[in-house]
């Protein structure tokens, strides 16, 4: 099964649909259904031609022609992993307001893990690093290893929750 525009994903259960037909008023067709140990999902990604997930309790991998996930495994964040996982080459961040978990996405082996000091923001991936708010500071971590680069203080008294723009 190929992923197309016309694809929609829906969650928990995970849910594959397709509007069949040119029209927006096509009924979805149901294509498959995935369960994970999840009661809520973040929106998925793709990660290599695969679905990337993230929820309340575990994260994971799923193949469209697979019955059931490639793999999932409980992400061990302190809350839900509450932002679409990011992909990047060899790894998968799975990211919530109490820090970030980093995934390798062929077997679901933790790379690195970096705990938030007051809540996370919404990560962004830059060409070897992950970068996103703690607090009222922007926090960039090596992508490899998940060790800290450089820590910027923004406002006071704000949280950084927004994904931060790299150039």
């Amino acid at each position: 099964m190929s992923l197309t525009r016309r694809t929609l994903l829906l969650s928990a259960p995970f849910l594959l649909c397709s509007a069949r037909g040119a029209g927006a008023a096509q009924p979805l067709i149901a294509l498959d259904v995935w369960r994970t140990g999840n009661s809520l999902l973040c929106p998925p990604v793709l990660v290599d031609g695969q679905l990337g997930f993230a929820g309340d309790t575990t994260a994971g991998i799923i193949d469209p022609n697979r019955r059931a996930p490639l793999w999932e495994r409980a992400h061990g964040l302190a809350g839900p992993a509450t932002f679409r996982p990011r992909p990047a080459p060899g790894r998968m961040i799975v990211g919530g307001r109490e820090g970030v978990v980093c995934l390798d996405p062929r077997d679901g082996a933790e790379l690195w893990r970096h705990a938030a000091r007051v809540q996370t923001g919404v990560p962004t991936l830059g060409e070897d690093m992950v970068v996103f708010g703690d607090g009222a500071e922007i926090v960039a971590l090596d992508l490899a290893t998940g060790a800290e680069l450089w820590r910027f203080a923004t406002t006071p008294d704000t949280l950084a929750s927004y994904a931060p723009c790299l150039q």
